[in-house]
């Protein structure tokens, strides 16, 4: 494998810190889109649902009010009179009124007005004290020894004199699912039976079928008791209870007051939030599958992913770009520099106007070089000494040696005569010897300085390179610290700047739903006040119409027509009042609604003002990070790149000074030996003395 370059190396580390942080940017955006994205759905469903409710709440009150209506009504007076009853039949009887009861006829024949003009009534029935029953379908089987006291919905409601009572949902002997409207009827304040109404459960749970949240969300409704009421994706969990079911959501929501949970519904993620009706007690559960709550989530993150990578791939090219000009230049100047010392070369120099580290090092490396060529020349110089003097050693050796020759040639002569010039070639060469030594002794020792100061030079050398690669290695270290808190800045800055851009739009948008609200609060109140008009003139008609029905049935058959002119105005009057009363329970939501909508509006303006404020501080402050943490980059960047190049250089110069310190030692080796050749000769000088007195000696005894 091939070494990596420096600037492979700068690129790769800049680019793996930038991915590290813009994952982590994006794990961040998709944890706040996914919060928000979940925190959209529940308030969606939690309003869907709580309009839902609104309108079973709605339908159900005007039932009790109605049969409210119906125990006070002229004709409830004679309710003790009923004696239709089937307490003594042992077997399913009709529910057709007894011949002879006059008061229950009255009573059916009321009844069934009622239940004609409201569609959704199954039923209209009454119950006194002493067990007669009559109801409006006469056509209904009753089951045998049947007693309404003993019915749930008149148990129910008997202690309850003030008011109507809603019973649990239950199967009617008509085969449907219904839930009653009770209210007791009292005479002189005592209980004499109970009215109720049987009402249809198939509207309402078609309308909770027909709510749609998103696209795979739906809503369930469950009884205060548990009894699955609508469920429409499992028509089999119907007029059950949750816990008779295999249905881990159900069972869990139902035992939350409010609140959501993740749950799974045929092999689906879902998320599922509970909404109790604070009337009613029911419970109403929508559920929505995850992938879909979560699908801008997808998209978010797909886009910022291709964001990302074009902005690495930008990145990397500055980079690269950026490093090759300022990095890699100087590096090459010192490299080819410190490979002309190591091959010899010191007289060159790095020439440069820069006045940063980089030109430091210039000058310091350019330093290096001078005083490593003065040291050279002068080792040169000491060692051409050293040889000029070995070859005058030599010369007085040789000529020694033909002293030697003269001598011995004037023994055979003339002993005495060469003797005496003998004596004097000896004596100089021996001076020359002497002079000889204490030179080279002086070469030697300046050679042994010389070599010990290159030494000296050398360990200092290797304790600034080891200086110079710390300096290297924290500037390195402090390069990318401050280029991953610039890069991370700048992210910071325009993220708020996107967030600012949003708090505007979001701002212009609220202040224009004010301004739309409050007009539409207005409008709904004036509304409301003719609606109320409204209202008060058809209850005072549907009284009339029954007061006038009731005079008319009296009248017998003369009063036949104006009973059914009668009967035609108060099914007018009931359709009115119960139209004007959905209207008007309808404004009051809108009303309630469009306060609510208004305060919250007023508050987001106030939250969003200040978020704006305080975003805008955010981008000011990031982009001054931005603008410091720029400056010491680049500062702490050229410190790194000036210490990395002096660290190469001073590892050159360490070399090169080893091989100047070797030249010296080899050069001290050789005045050494230089010292030992010239005592060699001075010996050898004494010796050719001792020659010369006994040739004296010999010649005084020849003569």
């Amino acid at each position: 494998m091939m070494p990596r370059s420096i600037k492979t190396r700068l690129v790769l580390g800049l680019v793996s810190v930038i991915a590290i942080i813009l994952a982590g940017i994006m794990v961040i955006v998709a944890f706040s889109f996914s919060s928000q994205s979940r925190e959209a759905f529940l308030r969606a469903a939690k309003g869907e649902m709580s309009q839902l409710d609104y309108a079973i709440t709605l339908f159900l009150d005007e039932s009790m009010k109605n049969a409210d209506m119906l125990a006070k009504a002229p004709a409830m007076q004679q309710l003790g009179e009923v004696t239709t009853n089937h307490l003594s039949t042992t077997e399913k009887s009709s529910a057709k009124v007894a011949e002879g009861d006059a008061a229950g006829r009255r009573i059916v024949d009321f009844f069934a007005a009622v239940q004609a003009s409201h569609p959704a009534y199954v039923e209209v029935f009454l119950g006194n004290e002493r067990g007669s029953f009559v109801s409006s379908l006469e056509s209904s089987a009753m089951p045998a020894g049947y007693d309404p006291r003993k019915r749930p919905w008149y148990s129910e409601a008997k202690p309850v004199v003030d008011k109507a009572t809603l019973s649990k949902a239950y199967m009617s002997t008509t085969g449907e699912a219904v839930t009653s409207a009770a209210r007791t009827v009292l005479r002189n304040g005592t209980v004499v039976g109970v009215v109720g109404i049987d009402i249809s459960l198939k509207n309402l749970t078609e309308l909770v079928k027909s709510v749609k949240l998103g696209e795979s969300g739906y809503v369930a409704l469950v009884q205060d008791d548990g009894v699955v009421l609508a469920d429409p994706r499992h028509d089999a969990f119907n007029f059950k209870k949750v816990g008779e079911i295999e249905s881990k959501h159900l069972d869990a929501l139902f035992k939350m007051e409010a609140g959501s949970q993740e749950f799974e519904i045929d092999g689906k993620k879902y998320l599922g939030i509970v909404y109790t009706s604070p009337k009613t007690k029911w419970k109403l559960m929508g559920f929505m599958e995850l992938s879909e709550i979560n699908a801008p989530v997808k998209s978010t993150l797909y886009l910022l992913g291709f964001v990302g990578i074009v902005s690495l791939a930008v990145m990397a090219l500055a980079i690269w770009l950026v490093s090759n000009n300022f990095i890699l230049k100087p590096l090459s100047a010192v490299s080819s520099f410190v490979a002309g010392i190591a091959k010899g070369v010191y007289d060159h120099r790095i020439g440069h106007q820069r006045q940063d580290e980089i030109g430091a090092i210039y000058d310091a490396l350019n330093t290096t070089a001078g005083v490593l060529e003065q040291n050279i020349k002068d080792i040169q110089a000491k060692t051409l000494e050293a040889e000029e003097k070995a070859r005058a050693a030599e010369l007085a050796k040789a000529d020694a040696d033909e002293a030697r020759r003269n001598a011995e040639h004037a023994k055979s002569e003339g002993m005495l005569a060469a003797a005496g010039k003998l004596e004097a070639i000896v004596g100089i060469v021996s001076s020359a010897s002497s002079q000889l030594s204490a030179q080279i002794g002086e070469s030697s020792r300046g050679a042994e300085r010389q070599a010990m100061r290159i030494t000296e030079t050398a360990t200092a050398m290797e304790e600034m390179n080891a200086t110079v690669l710390e300096v290297a290695k924290n500037a390195g270290q402090a390069a990318e610290t401050s280029d991953g808190a610039r890069k991370k800045a700048q992210s910071g800055a325009e993220v708020v700047h996107k967030v600012m851009s949003g708090m505007s739009d979001v701002q212009q948008q609220t202040a224009k739903l004010k301004v739309d609200m409050g007009t539409l609060g207005k409008q709904a109140e004036d509304i409301g006040r003719i609606m109320t008009v409204i209202t008060d003139i058809a209850d005072q008609t549907n009284l009339l119409a029954l007061n006038a029905a009731i005079e008319a049935a009296r009248a017998g058959d003369a009063g036949r027509g104006f009973a059914v002119v009668a009967d035609e105005v108060r099914k007018l009057a009931e359709k009115t009042m119960t139209a004007t009363k959905e209207v008007g329970e309808a404004i009051s939501a809108i009303q309630h609604g469009t306060r609510s909508n208004v305060e919250g509006v007023d508050k987001s303006v106030h939250l969003i003002t200040e978020a704006t404020t305080l975003a805008d501080q955010s981008g000011k402050a990031l982009q001054e990070i931005v603008h410091l943490v720029d400056a010491a980059s680049d500062q702490v960047r050229s410190i790194a790149t000036a210490s990395e190049e002096q660290s190469a250089a001073s590892e050159e110069i360490s070399h090169s000074i080893e091989q100047v310190s070797s030249i010296a030692n080899e050069t001290s080796q050789a005045m050494g030996e230089a010292a030992k050749a010239v005592e060699e000769l001075a010996r050898q000088a004494q010796i050719l003395n001792s020659l010369i007195v006994q040739l004296r000696e010999e010649a005084g005894q020849v003569a």
